[in-house]
């Protein structure tokens, strides 16, 4: 049991803290009530420290080039033995062959020196116990804090020390830890240097204590304050890993501190072989799953608080959600949990005909499965272990094995040499993958666009739309400003129309002051998800990403109306947050709820429609920063387009160009005006007076303040009525006289 000082790393947690699901169970039953369990999050499988370390360690003994170092260091550590061995030791060769440390990229000075472009770690580790000339003074075990030995003692002093340390290298009588502590009492040489000699002279029983050795341990959570727990805690880690010496334990833990664990591309656990491939899937903590697993024909793995594989375009973007998920259970070791993460990232490696190995402990084959079209599944119906393979099982194959060290871990990777021993055949080559889909069928193309939304009645100028189309596609997330009538929203929802893309439209309320507003909410009572129709819209979206295959995903359109009426860095900040990450990694993760994760897939766009006028909010620059921004203006020719051969389209065009520079109307207003001349034209009325009327309810609010245009539309208005619209020419009289009086004019 690795050892933290006296206690063990399981001593933290109650003492049931390793007991089955079942045993639990039945305790509680028996008491008749629920036991605490340790805080380990939503997955049922408990991390296991010592699992940690071993699956570390194995990692670093699979490294290359690793060896290659271990195996210089030991040549290094014999050298030293043989000079401390010879009576007489003298200042200068200390200082040149032990004190300093001797390189350890031996591997490219091999390399270099013999003129090999490339070497093999067993080559050079070969090389480099047989080249007898090669410079390799040093000690290869540690660096010393100064760079000469003593610097605060005299020359005399310094040769004395030395001295003394020659005499007690040779002296037979005193056992390691004996000598370790008169090294220790030696001036000028401290801990780094003392237990780097003494590990020196008895390597399977000094660990060199360093400042990355430490750093490694502490990584591991294996930490300790003194020397003498740290000589303790060493010894107990190279028993539990069964490391040959210290001078290899010493070399892991740097490894760990200078964050090698996680410099492997992929999982480095999965082999590379031309034919299937076999991984052990334990079925649940102590198999406590098999039943089901073997009934239901599948294997099924927690750690699925983050939800479907399928859900995340790359490898990264999972690993960083389940970091986030995930990295309290391991209290902060961020390696560990990201090594994990790759573990069950390596699921969707699995193809029909490979094979999955049930075990029960280190001992036990319960079963060999093979697996089965479509492999792996997300089961959300399933209240925990949701991972799933779908296999079909061989029970014949059920037996006792001899003990398989790596099989403390729930996954773990086969190499042929592991399938062997076992007495397993190699499984047959998968099957060639079907062929990909042919990629989505194109966008409809400028003009086609062009002629849809022509169809639907919306003017828009050709760049106008350009414009649009071109920042979708670039950023997803467009803001359409302008005045009130212009065609924002209608654009909108007519290019989503013409590019089949399901889209929404939700009205933006005042009032909405936070996420809730927009996203809903975790019921307090009830415990579950509130939803909204943008909710609802946006898992809809993650949803066809992965049932599409991405390339063919259905695209989803949001088109939040009005979206300054509240400020939107309020209701939208985890979206504002989320799209400079969808800007840099294609896609981002958004926390509902605790454990509710939602991708925000590249499928997804956000068309914000905005007014602006008093009622409304401005933008912060995080806005401007993540969006694109199109103002859409109003186009006389346009409007001439729009109103055809409107027999009042002559007059009203007048009225447009008297007032637009103070009260500009467009389409709205311009589809208003000919819906109710059409209803008073069948009343009986003549389209002059059902004009006049439309031009004083819907044009003259418009005319409002004190700038002197105000003053220059209404006489231009009120020259422009004549007989024929009576009552505008009356009513913008007076508040021309109201503007002369106060020099301030309005409809009330």
């Amino acid at each position: 049991m690795l050892r933290r000082g006296a206690a063990t790393v399981r001593d933290r947690t109650p003492f049931y803290g390793t007991a089955t699901t079942e045993v639990l169970e039945a305790i509680e039953q028996i008491l008749g009530r629920t036991l605490p369990r340790p805080d380990y999050g939503d997955d049922a499988e408990t991390p296991d420290q010592n699992a940690m370390v071993q699956a570390a360690f194995l990692d670093f003994l699979d490294t290359p080039g690793e060896a290659l170092r271990v195996g210089f260091a030991r040549r290094c550590a014999e050298r030293v033995r043989s000079i401390l061995s010879k009576e007489g030791l003298d200042l200068s060769t200390f200082e040149r062959a032990i004190w300093r440390r001797a390189s350890d990229s031996i591997s490219q000075d091999l390399a270099d020196l013999l003129g090999i472009e490339e070497l093999s770690a067993d080559r050079a580790e070969e090389l480099a116990v047989s080249e007898r000339n090669l410079p390799i003074d040093g000690n290869g075990l540690w660096s010393p804090e100064t760079d000469t030995f003593g610097p605060n003692l005299s020359p005399s002093e310094r040769a004395d020390i030395v001295a003394k340390v020659g005499r007690l290298a040779g002296d037979a009588a005193l056992s390691p830890v004996q000598k370790l502590d008169q090294l220790l009492a030696l001036p000028g040489l401290g801990p780094r240097a003392a237990t780097g000699i003494a590990a020196c002279l008895y390597p399977a029983a000094i660990a060199p204590d360093q400042p990355d050795a430490r750093k490694g341990l502490g990584i591991l959570e294996l930490d300790v304050d003194e020397l003498a727990p740290f000589q303790d805690l060493a010894m107990d880690l190279k028993s539990d890993l069964g490391a040959e010496d210290f001078v290899v334990l010493d070399h892991f833990l740097r490894w760990v501190a200078a964050g090698r664990m996680l410099d492997q591309e992929g999982d480095p656990d999965i082999p590379e072989t031309t034919s299937g491939r076999v991984v052990k899937i334990a079925p649940g903590e102590d198999a406590h799953l098999w039943n089901e697993c073997r009934d239901g024909g599948y294997i099924a793995v927690g750690w699925d608080t983050v939800g479907d594989l399928h859900a995340f375009a790359t490898r990264e973007a999972f690993e960083k959600a389940f970091e986030k998920a995930h990295l309290h259970v391991y209290r902060g070791n961020r390696s560990a949990t990201i090594r994990l993460g790759r573990k069950v990232w390596s699921l969707l490696d699995l193809r029909p005909g490979d094979r999955v190995l049930a075990n029960r402990g280190k001992k036990q084959l319960l079963a060999v499965g093979e697996v089965l079209e479509p492999g792996y599944v997300f089961r959300a119906d399933r209240s925990r272990y949701k991972h799933t393979i779908k296999v079909r099982w061989d029970l014949s194959q059920a037996r006792s094995v001899p003990e398989q060290h790596r099989w403390f871990e729930t996954i773990v990777w086969l190499n042929a040499k592991e399938i062997q021993a076992l007495g397993l055949a190699l499984p047959p080559k998968p099957p060639t993958r079907e062929p990909e889909p042919p990629p989505a069928p194109p966008i409809p193309t400028l003009d086609e666009i062009h002629r849809h939304l022509a169809d639907e009645g919306l003017s828009i100028d050709r760049r106008t739309l350009r414009r649009y189309h071109v920042a979708l596609q670039s950023r997803r997330f467009v803001v359409l400003a302008g005045p009130s009538g212009t065609g924002k929203t209608w654009l909108a929802r007519a290019y989503a129309d013409a590019v089949e893309a399901e889209h929404i439209v939700v009205p933006v309320a005042p009032n909405w002051a936070s996420n809730e507003d927009l996203l809903g909410f975790l019921h307090p009572v009830h415990g579950t998800y509130v939803n909204t129709p943008f909710s609802s819209f946006v898992r809809r979206a993650a949803g066809a990403w992965v049932e599409g295959g991405r390339a063919r995903a259905q695209m989803f359109h949001v088109v939040l109306d009005e979206m300054n009426l509240a400020r939107v860095e309020h209701y939208f900040a985890r979206f504002l947050s989320a799209m400079e990450l969808c800007a840099q990694d294609g896609e981002a993760l958004l926390e509902f709820a605790p454990g509710d994760i939602v991708a925000l897939t590249p499928n997804l766009c956000f068309i914000g429609t905005v007014n602006v006028d008093e009622t409304t909010h401005g933008f912060a620059d995080k806005v401007f920063d993540r969006a694109q921004l199109l103002e859409l203006t109003v186009n006389r020719a346009l409007l001439v387009e729009h109103l055809g051969d409107a027999e009042y389209g002559l007059l009203l065009l007048k009225v447009w160009d008297a007032v637009h520079e103070v009260a500009p109307f467009a389409f709205r207003t311009l589809d208003d005006i000919a819906a109710y001349i059409e209803g008073a034209t069948k009343l009986g009325a003549p389209w002059e007076e059902a004009l006049d009327e439309q031009v004083l309810q819907k044009v003259l609010p418009r005319i409002r303040g004190g700038d002197p245009r105000v003053e220059w539309a209404l006489e231009a208005l009120r020259d422009l009525c004549g007989e024929r619209l009576p009552l505008t020419r009356a009513r913008s009289a007076a508040m021309l006289e109201s503007y002369h009086a106060h020099g301030f004019a309005t409809f009330f």
